[in-house]
């Protein structure tokens, strides 16, 4: 008797693989059906080749079959491995002269064979499709193929795993789906938490994106990098799946874990999910925060979990496992309120960093803002690091600074990203800073180059070919006065407004004036597929961008070359009509512009305040109104140091002409106001 046999036949059993493939061809065929419907449906008189928009679409459209592959691939590992939750099953299987490995790997085999056959037909008909009015490239073939493969089998492999692991089908389905589905509800729980725990913790939703995108979603050809981590998950589980299978006990099949040493991990990892389902209910529904809102769910689903692995309606046993789960919510807590790891209070070391990136989110002065150099600016300059340093400790000292009653200033997102030296990154976004912090440690920081020119691209580094620019007040009429970019009055506009913004400190900048300057500029080789090609002026335009800056007393350089240029005429013309200003200090802090329409106006005369008809004050009090103050203080309910002045222009019969309402610190109001 010959009693040499070949590896394959010591590894499978070729009767127990005719025999799955004999159950179960009938749902290969059904899947098969499902991806040549597909294919079927691909639009004819397209090529598809190697061009990101065609792949875009190309992968799209075959989603519905990479969807049935996850689920095809779930289905069979499954129904291979259904005989371990049933005990005469596992009674009969067992019975053969065949080892667990025997057994284990002919179930895998069966399994490879079930999906990749309808895989590999469905591709082929692809590629004889191609052959006719649908031309498909032999690189997307191959990425439909892959795709198809290593989904499903990735699938195959979690199923196995988690049917060896798990002794009831529903389990085993659940646990299949939890465990393709918990990184992606991890990741999102943990950032959710550390928002909403760390005092300056900052994630970017694309962040999120990427990893999400990086672990669901495949890459664009069949071979790349992330081919062989795709393959090493599955080989992982498999082999897991393995070792799990030849130490199950049998006797536990009807259980809900079969190691009945893994019942305390499975109850953990029910309270864990209901906890975090449970936290994201009670933040979105009344704002708490804290962890601690894990436990209502989470306590139920530990109970729950525990009476399942017991199988019995009762609390026995329930109280030891509430009582760790609660500890470690508590400790969790904890840990964020009392910043153990001091991550909030954490500045780098100015000689462990290596450059900063300041991120403002845009708040400038400027309109239609697209950015047109880098996302953030690199500040290496050691004494501006020391600067950014300062105010991150300023922000830190703010954390619990009390906002109902005392003064502060609101950033539209101030966020620092410090490059250290040893290659990691430190990033931090804050919102909030107390007056005095902002007037000591902010106005610094705003007046560094990097960040004054980010707030003021007019003058970054960036090349600009000028296209127009234009003068307008809206005082109280809308009117303008273009120059077109050739021009010397253009040129001489634009020279002068960026003389200003290099000279004056960031705190003279911001202005209250109704009067801007609006410049149109094109940056040469942006927004454009071929750069090296030189655009026409209509091109240009589609591709301009446009800043405005307005124009306060402080732009000298500026309003020179308007008075040179006479521009705009009607501001002699309107100071002639006017007869006298009535001056109000406004005790009630109105945060806004007063309008007053001609009705109300009529009793300008019995209104108290002060009169001024001296005319050169009058014409000083237009200057002012016209061009305004700077405003980089904080307006504040609360401010005792900032004055509301109403100033109202009228005519020689006292009829209403408009209105200003600017507020000044007190120790800025100007001398011919002050009595």
């Amino acid at each position: 008797m010959n009693s040499k046999t070949s590896l394959f036949d010591r590894i499978f059993s070729k009767a127990l693989i005719k025999a799955d493939i004999r159950n179960n061809w009938m749902w290969s065929a059904v899947f098969f059906v499902v991806l040549i419907l597909n294919v079927m449906s691909l639009p004819k008189g397209y090529g598809y080749s190697y061009f990101k928009p065609q792949y875009t679409y190309f992968i799209s459209f075959f989603g519905i079959s990479f969807f049935f592959a996850l689920l095809f691939g779930l289905f069979v590992g499954t129904r291979l491995f259904s005989y371990l939750n049933k005990p005469n099953s596992v009674s009969c299987m067992h019975g053969l002269p065949y080892s667990r490995r025997k057994l284990y790997f002919s179930r895998l085999a069966s399994g490879f064979v079930l999906i990749a056959t309808p895989v590999f037909v469905s591709t082929l008909v692809l590629s004889l499709n191609s052959l006719g009015n649908v031309y498909v490239s032999g690189g997307y073939i191959s990425a439909y193929m892959g795709i198809l493969l290593i989904y499903a089998f990735l699938a195959f492999a979690i199923a196995c795993f988690a049917m060896t692991v798990c002794g009831n089908v529903v389990v085993s389905t659940l646990f299949s789906s939890a465990i393709a589905i918990m990184p992606a509800a991890l990741l999102v729980f943990y950032f959710a938490l550390c928002h909403n725990n760390i005092y300056g913790y900052t994630s970017d939703a694309w962040i999120l994106e990427k990893i999400i995108e990086f672990l669901y979603v495949f890459p664009e050809a069949l071979f790349p990098w992330r081919f062989a981590v795709y393959l090493g998950f599955m080989l992982v589980f498999l082999v897991a799946g393995f070792f799990v299978y030849k130490f199950r006990p049998l006797e536990n099949c009807e259980e809900v874990v079969a190691f009945k040493k893994l019942h305390g991990l499975f109850i953990y990892a029910v309270g864990l999910v209901c906890g975090m389902i449970s936290y994201l209910f009670f933040f979105g529904v009344m704002e708490i925060k804290n962890p601690v809102g894990m436990l209502p769910l989470g306590i139920i689903g530990v109970v729950v979990s525990t009476m399942i692995a017991k199988k019995s309606v009762n609390l026995r046993g329930t109280l030891k496992y509430v009582l760790v789960f609660t500890a470690a919510v508590l400790a969790v807590s904890a840990t964020f309120a009392f910043d153990i790891f001091g991550i909030e209070k954490r500045v780098p070391k100015a000689n462990e960093v290596e450059y900063v990136s300041v991120y403002p989110h845009y708040y400038s002065t400027y309109d239609n803002f697209v950015r047109l150099t880098e996302a953030d600016y690199q500040i290496e300059d050691p004494e501006d690091i020391e600067k950014l340093r300062a105010l991150h400790k300023a922000y830190i000292s703010d954390k619990n600074f009390d906002r109902t009653t005392e003064k502060y200033h609101v950033e539209d997102s101030f966020i620092f990203t410090y490059h250290l030296k040893n290659g990691s990154t430190l990033e931090r976004v804050y919102n909030f800073l107390s007056d005095e912090n902002y007037e000591k440690y902010m106005i610094p920081v705003l007046n560094i180059d990097e960040i004054k020119a980010d707030r003021y691209p007019l003058i970054d580094t960036t090349d600009k070919e000028l296209l127009s620019v234009t003068v307008v007040d809206d005082r109280i009429k809308r009117h303008e006065s273009y120059f077109g970019g050739q021009s010397s009055e253009a040129q001489a506009l634009f020279e002068a407004i960026k003389k200003d913004l290099e000279r004056l400190p960031y705190e003279q900048l911001v202005s209250s004036s109704d009067l801007y300057i609006s410049v149109e500029y094109y940056v040469p080789g942006y927004y454009v597929s071929y750069p090296e090609r030189k655009l026409t002026n209509d091109e240009k335009m589609e591709h301009r961008t446009r800043r405005s800056v307005y124009i306060n007393q402080n732009f000298t350089e500026t309003l020179k070359v308007l008075k040179m240029i006479g521009v705009p005429e009607v501001y002699d013309e309107d100071l002639e009509n006017i007869g006298a200003v009535i001056v109000r200090f406004d005790d009630s802090r109105k945060e806004s512009a007063v309008e007053y329409s001609e009705q109300i106006a009529k009793g300008f005369g019995e209104v108290t305040g002060l009169r001024v008809t001296d005319r050169e004050t009058v014409a000083k009090i237009y200057d002012l109104c016209r061009l305004g103050i700077p405003t980089y203080h904080t307006v504040d309910e609360s401010a005792e140091k900032i004055v509301g002045i109403e100033y109202i222009f009228v005519d020689e019969q006292d009829n209403y002409l408009w209105s200003k309402y600017i507020e000044h610190l007190t120790d800025e109001i100007p001398e011919f106001l002050r009595r």
